[in-house]
């Protein structure tokens, strides 16, 4: 059975881009694709972050995209036409009004916003995210660079949306490879290219009908936290692929 699948973003930013992509590239049908358009607050919160996490010259890099780089001229088309819709918020009535009207199954989510209950609870079977790292034993922010600082090897979880941060039911589980070993802009795209490919697959299954949420109950659970750019260029320079293992 074919799903009724909506899609949750950013207008500004690589990750969303590369998702559409992606999901487009693997026959994915989006009945429906909202976008925010950060305002000043929104995006120099975001550039303080990126700042303290990334370094100048990446955070510079993306304010040039986001100044400069169209998704595509669609996606920023302000006259709402074909199934793409821009809003100021995706928490807000608008956007809710929109996922209530599209009847959808499946939200996909590709933002680094909080997602209240309002929204990822409206689709008949909830809001999907792909959260780069192990869950329930890497949450959080950092986690990544958490597991290969702990020395394993990174990973890719699809779950479904709660109101906690990364705790939701989990639909699958995956370690990435060595393409995505580093800390660079090509490793951010291949991070962000896997994470899509996981949507691709919990698609699948989901529409299948043979899926069967992972029990994680013996699992430990821990939150990792967001690491500054030296601290992420110490962990690279130690780290030994050949001594990395994977969690299973």
């Amino acid at each position: 059975m074919a799903l009724k699948i909506g899609f949750l973003g950013m207008s500004d930013n690589r990750a969303t881009e590369l998702m559409l992509s992606k999901l487009s590239e693997k026959g994915i049908d989006l009945r429906i694709i909202i976008l925010q358009k950060p305002n000043l607050r929104t995006s120099w919160r975001r550039f303080k972050s990126k700042l303290k996490s990334s370094g100048i010259f990446s955070t510079m890099s993306r304010v040039i995209y986001a100044l400069t780089k169209k998704l595509d001229q669609n996606l920023l088309d302000k006259k709402e036409s074909n199934n793409i819709f821009l809003v100021s918020s995706l928490n807000n009535d608008r956007s809710k009004e929109l996922i209530l009207n599209s009847e959808l199954d499946l939200l996909l989510l590709c933002t680094d916003q909080m997602i209240s209950r309002r929204i990822f609870s409206i689709p008949k079977l909830g809001t999907l995210n792909a959260h780069p790292g192990w869950i329930p034993t890497y949450r959080g922010l950092g986690s990544l660079d958490s597991m290969i600082s702990d020395g394993y090897y990174p990973a890719i979880s699809v779950h479904f949306v709660d109101e906690g941060v990364d705790t939701g039911q989990l639909v699958m589980r995956e370690t990435l490879d060595s393409s995505c070993l580093g800390d660079s802009e090509e490793v951010e795209k291949n991070v962000h290219e896997w994470q899509a490919n996981m949507f691709v697959k919990s698609i699948k299954l989901l529409e299948s009908g043979n899926y069967e949420e992972i029990d994680t109950f013996f699992e430990r659970s821990s939150m990792t936290r967001g690491f500054t750019k030296r601290q992420r260029k110490k962990i690279y320079s130690l780290y030994n692929e050949e001594d990395l293992i994977k969690l299973n």
